[in-house]
């Protein structure tokens, strides 16, 4: 009996070990959703938690999250203002979502404080689930699975997660972390700065020098001179930024390298007395506009194409910065050739190739901090994407009717790093329809006409879901 019954245990043994191990493929997407719905909840329970201190505003994107992460989350798609009909969840006019914050405004900052600790302890739980799934994903040799789960990890959990980071191929560059494409494209960038042409040293006085009794270093090169009280090598550097940057800028236009052939005329002083004085020599500034301008950092001329301005305070980087900016301003006059230019487009543009070749935005031509009220600056453009997803995310970004109605003075951060990023969005996905956008933009039609024409879109509001999917995805 004994021998009998241990050799029933040794046939189930057998058939234990034999049976077909379970398939990875079969068990992700159980696993992924098992996740996907815990950390609905979470955000679920974060939002109404906001929505009970009335604060709606706050509320909404954790409600959006939670949808996203489980469209089944009844509780949240019912916030979002939808209703489920024929299995699927749409809006519902009757029941829209609650907007706005209704709370004693003594109480909203401190109940903004507990939110973000919510919101932190809420991320701390999730960043562990989604590092552990995606281990597990990465054994199991489901590469795309597991770099979905880091990137949310980043996006959303833990931005410093060196595991996630690592995971995603970011290279950390002091206290930052970047993505690798972008590594790859400013290490192009610096290796062509590094090769451009110097120019050549140019002698004897310069009409600005006999002008204002100054002494200055000069350098001609084919598109450029470029003079200022600054050591020969450095309006060397300067001239390489310049002509780097009009190359960056024609290729970005798919333009020839011989167009726009007038030498462009770059003036950089130390101090703002000495530039204040050239501005009132300079004969291309009109005498009503010349006070503005000397209390201005520098400006660009069309015609004929020069750029002046001064250091001030800042340091050798923010030169080099002013230089690649303004570069580009005086190419883009020439380039759109109508004026006003459309101020999104004019800095978008300039902080896209300050960004490739740089990875500066030290020059601000308006208004620069992340809100009203203040806020840091991001001079350092590696930070612009994590900050763009963030903004996108909260639903904090200006609109896209809001951005392309904004004059040079309304250019504040925010819609300064978006119009970078619709730039961005537009050059690498739709570089035919963004070149035939500028040019209907430069015949006078209306932003939403023109997005219409060389965008196949129906509306601004459609192009702006495009670009929100865009940044979602890669950023």
């Amino acid at each position: 009996m004994r021998i009998r019954s241990l050799a029933v245990l040794a046939l189930a043994a057998s058939c234990v070990s034999a049976e077909t191990p379970l398939d990875p493929q079969t068990e992700w997407p159980k696993k992924r959703d098992a996740l996907y719905q815990k950390a609905g909840r979470e955000h679920a329970a974060i939002a109404k938690w906001a929505a009970s201190k009335k604060l709606f505003n706050e509320a909404h994107p954790e409600w959006a999250q939670a949808a996203e992460l489980d469209p089944t989350n009844a509780e949240a798609q019912k916030a979002l203002g939808r209703k489920l009909e024929n299995g699927a969840w749409v809006d519902d006019p009757k029941n829209p979502p609650k907007k706005g914050a209704e709370a004693p405004a003594a109480s909203v900052p401190g109940l903004l404080e507990e939110l973000d600790k919510k919101r932190r302890e809420a991320g701390k739980k999730l960043s562990k689930d989604f590092l552990v799934l995606a281990d597990w994903a990465q054994k199991a040799g489901l590469r795309p699975e597991s770099i979905e789960l880091w990137r949310r990890v980043v996006d959303r959990y833990d931005p410093a997660s060196e595991k996630a980071r690592l995971g995603l191929g970011h290279v950390k560059q002091g206290d930052v972390w970047v993505p690798p494409d972008d590594v790859a494209r400013r290490d192009a960038a610096a290796g062509r700065l590094k090769d451009a042409p110097r120019g050549e040293a140019v002698a004897g006085k310069s009409e600005v020098e006999q002008a204002l009794g100054v002494s200055h270093a000069k350098r001609r090169s084919k598109h450029f001179f470029v003079e200022g009280p600054w050591t020969d090598a450095q309006i060397a550097e300067l001239v390489q930024v310049a002509e780097t940057s009009r190359e960056i800028f024609l290729e970005m236009f798919d333009r020839d390298a011989d167009d726009f052939p007038d030498e462009i005329h770059a003036m950089i002083y130390k101090d703002n007395e000495t530039y204040a004085r050239y501005v009132q020599a300079d004969p291309a500034i009109g005498k009503e506009w010349k006070k503005a301008y000397a209390a201005a950092g520098g400006y660009p001329v069309l015609s004929p194409p020069a750029f002046a301005g001064f250091q001030g305070p800042k340091d050798w980087e923010y030169v080099r910065d002013f230089v690649s900016h303004m570069t580009v301003h005086v190419l883009f006059c020439q380039l759109y050739a109508v004026f006003p230019y459309p101020a999104w487009l004019y800095e978008g543009i300039s902080y896209w190739v300050t960004d490739r070749l740089l990875h500066s935005a030290k020059l601000y031509c308006s208004g620069f901090s992340t809100s009203a009220g203040g806020g840091r600056d991001f001079e350092d453009m590696r930070e612009w994407k994590a900050e763009m997803k963030r903004l996108e995310r909260e639903g904090l970004d200006p609109g896209l009717g809001e951005l392309f109605a904004s004059d040079l003075t309304g250019m504040n951060m925010r819609r300064s790093m978006k119009a970078w990023s619709v730039v961005d969005w537009l050059v690498a996905e739709k570089k035919e329809g963004f070149k035939a956008f500028v040019a209907e933009l430069s015949r006078g039609s209306r932003p939403e006409d023109a997005a219409k024409e060389a965008l196949g879109v129906s509306s601004l509001s459609e192009l702006d879901g495009l670009w929100e999917k865009y940044v979602r995805a890669k950023y």
